[in-house]
């Protein structure tokens, strides 16, 4: 830069003699020497903050895609199982809901009295015993029979057959609700039993277009009340007086 400046400062003359400039020739050349520094170090300065902030712009973008990776990666969900029934048993209250699917649902009572159904030997993974009412968790969740005090059966397809008295395998067996208060069969096409059935309280049964058989041959069936709905037939018979609760009905 200084050279530069002295060759400038120092005019050359048309014979090539090096003459003095003036005073105000020498004031605007070291003003413009100056401006050419100053610009030569602005646009060195400008590219250097330049370059700086890319690279911490790619360093950033870097370290932030490496944070987000771990969120972003797709992970394999646990297989999820339709239930053919759910289950719930709320202290001694037990509730089974059908899905729409047409499906056969057995109740009795099992070894040492136990309530049992038919699903887990059905194909339902949701259970971890036919004696389990609740389904879809780690435990086996029992209850004597003798304890319940409310069982109420519900499909909400409006096709599944429920058969009680009759075991997982399909054979004879007994169900006998001494406590209940409540037996309740509804949402289904039929509703039948194939062993001695005693229900301490109110039976009700609704069997939609389907149909109600229960009590025959040389079965024990007993109920505290009964109330049936069926557009189909019904044929109960019980060993004991009949008493029918509220509206019942049935086709011929």
């Amino acid at each position: 830069m200084f050279r530069n400046l002295i060759d400038r400062l120092l005019k050359r003359d048309g014979t090539g003699t090096r003459r003095k400039l003036s005073r105000s020739e020498r004031r605007a050349t070291f003003l413009d020497a100056l401006q050419s520094r100053a610009s030569a170090e602005v646009a060195t300065w400008t590219t250097a903050f330049k370059n700086i902030v890319k690279q911490e712009t790619r360093r950033r973008s870097t370290s932030f895609q490496s944070y987000l990776m771990p969120a972003l990666q797709l992970e394999s969900l646990e297989e999820r199982v339709l239930l053919a029934y759910s289950a719930t048993l709320i202290g001694t209250v037990v509730t089974l809901v059908g899905d729409m699917n047409p499906d056969s649902l057995t109740i009795d009572q099992g070894g040492g009295g136990l309530l049992r159904h038919n699903r887990m030997s059905g194909g339902d993974a949701g259970y971890i015993s036919d004696n389990d009412f609740i389904s879809g968790n780690l435990t086996d969740d029992t209850i004597l029979a003798s304890a319940v005090t409310i069982l109420t059966v519900t499909d909400a397809g409006n096709n599944d057959t429920v058969v009680l008295a009759q075991t997982p395998a399909a054979t004879t067996s007994t169900l006998t609700l001494s406590s209940a208060t409540l037996l309740r069969v509804s949402g289904v096409t039929s509703i039948t039993d194939d062993g001695d059935l005693t229900v301490s309280g109110l039976a009700d049964f609704a069997a939609g277009t389907g149909f109600i058989t229960l009590g025959s041959g040389a079965e024990t069936t007993n109920f505290g009340s009964l109330t049936f709905n069926t557009v189909g037939a019904a044929a109960i018979t019980e060993d004991d007086s009949t008493t029918v609760s509220g509206a019942s009905t049935a086709g011929a």
